[in-house]
């Protein structure tokens, strides 16, 4: 997406009645830094994040599932907060997602495969290594969650306030933003949808926050005051995601599984991805996280995680140097080299290349069918041998018909044995 040389950034406000936020004063004030910090991130090359069905539409920011769910709200500087239709806004900007930062190339994510007892991630708005870890849900690649953590209390510039949602929810919210929650922020990522506009438009977001926060099961009477608060963490309402990071302060928001709500499905089935937030210390963020890679790349019935082949259709999983690489995809496949090692790139394994002169057709023993390789190699254009270097029987540095009569020498006539490999 190209942007223009300039955008417009509204350069005054009306003031709020910070005794009653519903109503405005008349006056006039300079627009908060927000807005001009996301519009700072267009000319970096980062997207809106909000959703632009409806966006104007301030009536029904609490109802799920509708044309105008904003996917990040405060939890990434591309989001909508910044302009002041659904919160009255704050001063100090939000922090670019992980994924803005992934795009701008500030952050390499980290793969995430298998089980981590106890996985380190830093908060990312003052790290960089460890603080992004990317869970493939898809074969294509193009889904996947993204784990960041968010601590308002780092040293950092940014993510210190809330958005003020006082002007829809007074007089249960009082004027002024309050401090962003702490935990555990993961985004559904699915790079096959062009931007964030979602439903009706668009089966679902290019980038969404899984929600914490929002059950259908638990309403605001879970809430400490039993209703909706400046420090409520469940149903805040749904659209603010106040209460979105997962964390092990707030009951029954520590983890993100298949049976939780917002479940770790992909949109197209199940991931069986399962994260769960064991502890907070400062800048670092404890969790377990579980990826049992669902994925069964080439359709042979044996999913990835098990497949000793998993990019080639081998249903039988034959391993002959029980080596733990299927046949199919080894290139070594009678000497046992779990490493793969190919040093010249050429193919063939360097723990098989070259075992014995005269080994033509890399089945590890010198006998009859190497010189039925050779012939066929020879005289009818067959397959030329596995290690060259071991159909250059003779040593001289080319496969002719003087490796031929040498091993035939050899075989039948107790001639001298192959030179050895060098």
């Amino acid at each position: 997406m190209l942007f223009s040389t300039f955008t417009v950034v509204p350069e005054l406000r009306p003031m709020r009645d910070t005794l009653d936020p519903r109503q405005f004063t008349g006056e006039d004030t300079l627009h908060n830094i927000r807005i001009a910090c996301h519009e700072m991130g267009h000319f970096l090359g980062v997207w809106d994040l909000y959703d632009f069905d409806g966006k104007y539409d301030t009536t029904t920011f609490a109802t799920p599932a509708d044309s105008n769910d904003h996917p990040m709200v405060d939890w990434g500087l591309m989001g909508y907060y910044g302009y002041g239709l659904l919160s009255i806004g704050s001063v100090i900007p939000s922090h670019f997602c992980g994924w803005s930062k992934k795009e701008l190339g500030w952050i390499e994510p980290v793969v995430l495969q298998g089980t981590y007892d106890d996985l380190v991630i830093y908060d990312v708005e003052t790290n960089n290594d460890s603080s992004l870890y990317k869970l493939h849900i898809n074969p294509t690649g193009t889904e996947y969650f993204l784990l960041e953590y968010r601590n308002p209390h780092s040293t950092g510039k940014f993510d210190k306030l809330d958005s003020d949602f006082s002007c829809y929810l007074w007089p249960n919210l009082t004027f002024g933003g309050d401090s962003l929650d702490r935990g555990l922020l993961i985004t559904h990522v699915d790079e096959s949808i062009p931007y964030n506009s979602g439903w009706p438009e668009l089966p679902h977001y290019m980038v969404a926050v899984e929600d914490a926060g929002y059950n259908p099961a638990v309403d605001t009477s879970a809430n400490p005051e039993g209703h909706v608060t400046d420090s409520a963490q469940w149903w805040y309402p749904y659209e603010t995601r106040k209460g979105a990071l997962f964390s092990d302060d707030v009951p029954g928001q520590n983890e993100f599984s298949p049976t939780t709500y917002p479940s770790s499905d992909s949109y197209s089935g199940p991931s069986g991805v399962v994260v769960r937030v064991d502890s907070i210390v400062d800048d670092k963020l404890y969790a377990y996280v579980h990826h049992p890679n669902y994925f069964d790349l080439d359709d042979d019935g044996i999913l990835d995680g098990d497949d000793n082949c998993p990019y080639v259709y081998n249903p039988d999983q034959e391993d002959a140097d029980t080596d733990s690489v299927g046949d199919s995809c080894d290139n070594c496949v009678y000497v046992y080299n779990p490493g793969q090692e190919d040093t010249n790139g050429d193919g063939i394994g360097d723990a098989c290349c070259c075992i014995a002169r005269g080994n033509t057709d890399g089945d590890g023993g010198i006998n009859v069918a190497d010189l039925t390789y050779l012939v066929d190699y020879i005289f009818f254009g067959g397959d030329t041998p596995p290690c060259p270097e071991e159909g250059n029987v003779d040593a001289s540095g080319g496969i002719n018909v003087a490796d031929l009569t040498y091993l035939v020498d050899y075989i039948f006539f107790s001639g001298d044995p192959p030179p050895p490999c060098e």
